[in-house]
């Protein structure tokens, strides 16, 4: 089995559009040269590879540099845990099987280093929810006077 395409030429040299076809993009011709297949679109196998990281999370991981990210970078007032990125620990502790691997694992299970730790920290004020602790939640004692709408609409 062949494959061809068909060239539209013939019908531009005879300019006669009774004897022209229109032609297809894709046909697949036999070996007696008998017409087996014609569309308009070409079929395409689509395949995919995964690429293998270069080493393991374990290896990547077990990479201690020491750094602080102070440093590198101008950091004011960070808590240590963001100074010391060697302090943490990852969340990954297995290999995942390489034919489901993401690519989001793969940024997740990289150990932090100095250029992703944040350089500054800015604390959150805990009033709001003190004040809602003490008061509770608001809740609307009104009285409703709205006429319910069922949930279906009767014709007569």
């Amino acid at each position: 089995m062949s494959t061809t395409n068909i060239d539209s030429s013939c019908c531009l040299e005879n300019n006669n559009k009774q004897e022209c076809t229109p032609s297809a993009k894709y046909t697949e011709v036999s070996q007696n040269g008998e017409v087996l297949y014609q569309s308009d679109s070409v079929p395409v196998e689509i395949t995919a590879t995964y690429l293998q990281p270069r080493d393991t999370i374990a290896q990547r991981n077990a990479a201690m540099t020491g750094e602080k990210t102070s440093d590198q970078y101008r950091a004011f007032n960070i808590p240590a845990k963001f100074d010391n990125p060697d302090w943490w620990q990852g969340y990954s502790k297995k290999e995942p099987n390489p034919l489901y691997r993401t690519t989001a694992q793969d940024y997740g299970a990289e150990k932090p280093n100095i250029h992703t730790m944040p350089t500054v920290y800015r604390t959150q004020s805990s009033a709001f929810t003190e004040h809602l602790g003490k008061c509770g939640i608001y809740r609307y004692q009104g009285l409703n006077t709205a006429i319910d709408k069922g949930r279906f609409i009767d014709k007569y």
